[in-house]
């Protein structure tokens, strides 16, 4: 009787052990493939939403060429960006003059990202804006025009060339300026 006993219980182990590789096979295939690696055998995955789990960096298009050697630069479906070189950190501090104007340009590549601020003591006319290598004096693009003491915000490069400010001081009085700027480009010039 013992045998039977003992015959029963390695029968039921190996029933529940075959369960348990049933249960592991059918969430392999129903969740873990959709959701990490966006297959989906079964079409279960698709229902529940989880292909749209995926990471990203599966996904991840091959990154776009810098002009600089060795150099590496990407965007993943836009939402992250990624570069193989440090961000560099920048801080100007400029004076302008009643009746002054001057401009800062930022050369940059297309895809590279800076975050900006600048401050002034008092108010000034700020054109923010960008043109291409080799464009006409004329030709450039205005992305703000305004008369304010401070702005701040973020820049993605949408092409290759400079992307800076045109600041003028209309009032009486000197005022002073601090620029600030924290990202990936490839230089900094006043023209």
């Amino acid at each position: 009787m013992n045998q039977a006993i003992g015959g029963q219980q390695v029968v039921a182990s190996w029933k529940q052990l075959l369960a348990a590789l049933l249960v592991a096979m059918i969430l392999l295939v129903g969740v873990v493939l959709p959701a990490e690696f966006g297959i989906d055998p079964s079409g279960i995955g698709q229902q529940l939403g989880l292909t749209q789990m995926r990471p990203l960096t599966t996904a991840m298009p091959p990154a776009a060429a810098d002009e600089q050697a060795g150099k590496r630069q990407g965007s993943v479906n836009g939402l992250v960006w990624f570069a193989d070189d440090q961000p560099q950190q920048q801080q100007f501090n400029l004076s302008l003059a009643s009746g002054q104007g001057l401009e800062l340009k930022v050369v940059m590549l297309a895809g590279q990202q800076l975050l900006f601020a600048w401050q002034a003591s008092g108010f000034l006319y700020v054109d923010m804006h960008a043109d291409q290598p080799g464009a006409a004096a004329d030709d450039f693009i205005s992305y703000r025009e305004q008369q304010t003491t401070s702005s701040q915000g973020a820049l993605k490069a949408g092409f290759g060339g400079n992307h800076g400010w045109y600041w003028k001081n209309n009032g009486t009085e000197t005022v002073t300026l601090t620029l600030s700027l924290n990202g990936y480009y490839q230089g900094v010039y006043m023209p």
